[in-house]
């Protein structure tokens, strides 16, 4: 699930979204030592753990960012770029990212990519995958993990994060908890895939609702 960015470049879209896979190219390592954008703006207050009971803001940016290299690419991924230095989320949420992708990003010199982590590619890399990307300021990362949707013949997982949301700035100790993920169901949406996507909607839901 998740709509797909414009070819002439990104705009804001829903929050939470699902894809998976690429082939590995050179440039890409210190990328995922670092971050990985997004795109589609949503805010969502969670209930602080301290006394106060005051509420702390985090922010999703999302985006199926479409895998198709030969339409403007370059442009699309600057415009990702654009959008994820403007808006500074706490969790980015991509799928359908390639290789190349990453490696636009990491040769362009994007100036948000020392601020994130993100969670690594599958292994080995598909043709196109799923992106979580946490940002250092604001968030205190735990665990991660991708699970693959045993009854994917495309390759398709649900990648997610355990973190604290603590805001920029705050302090640590009074972070909220959250799992936060993205997935990419089966395709095509139709009747014989449809099982499947629920199934795998279910399987998806897992990480959040085991705790």
């Amino acid at each position: 699930a998740g709509s797909k960015a414009a070819p002439s470049g990104p705009g804001p879209g829903p929050s939470a979204a699902a894809a998976d896979s690429g082939a590995q190219s050179n440039g890409q390592s210190n990328m995922y030592h670092a971050a990985s954008g997004s795109a589609a703006h949503a805010h969502a207050p969670v209930q602080g753990a301290s006394n106060s009971c005051s509420q702390i803001e985090a922010s999703v940016l999302t985006y199926n960012i479409w895998f198709e290299e030969s339409v403007h690419l370059t442009a699309r991924m600057a415009g990702l770029s654009r959008l994820i230095q403007q808006h500074k989320p706490d969790f980015v949420l991509l799928q359908e990212v390639t290789p190349n992708m990453v490696k636009v990003w990491a040769s362009s010199d994007a100036p948000w990519v020392p601020h994130y982590n993100v969670l690594p590619p599958p292994d080995p890399v598909p043709p196109y995958f799923t992106l979580v990307a946490v940002r250092k300021e604001s968030v205190e990362l735990g665990g991660r993990d991708r699970v693959p949707f045993s009854n994917s013949r495309m390759g398709r997982d649900v990648a997610y994060v355990h973190a604290r949301v603590h805001g920029a700035g705050g302090p640590k100790a009074f972070g909220v908890p959250l799992c936060v993920g993205t997935s990419h169901l089966e395709s095509p949406v139709d009747a014989m895939c449809g099982p499947a996507r629920e199934a795998q909607l279910q399987d998806a839901l897992k990480p959040v609702t085991s705790g």
